[in-house]
């Protein structure tokens, strides 16, 4: 198990303190599209990576509308 994982699971933090909850935008887009078939997450991080800002916001907003997301569950703008 990495460090901060550990870190993360063996401390108790009060609530404002805790990791942000909110998807981001990357996060959207892997859960909507997923990998295609035989796509490795290095693949995929380049696939996006290769991509403009606005390429990548506008695929996630599409993603979280069609997944149901709210304003409250991600940390981008949704239009």
């Amino acid at each position: 198990m990495n460090s901060l994982k550990f870190y993360l699971n063996t401390h108790s933090f009060p609530k404002e303190e805790k990791m942000a909850d909110k998807k981001g935008a990357i996060t959207v887009i892997k859960t909507y599209f997923g990998f295609r078939e035989g796509q490795t997450l290095l693949g995929f991080r380049d696939e996006v990576k290769a991509l403009s800002e606005a390429e990548k916001l506008e695929l996630a907003q599409g993603a979280a509308r069609n997944l149901g997301l709210t304003r409250d569950e991600v940390d981008f703008p949704l239009a």
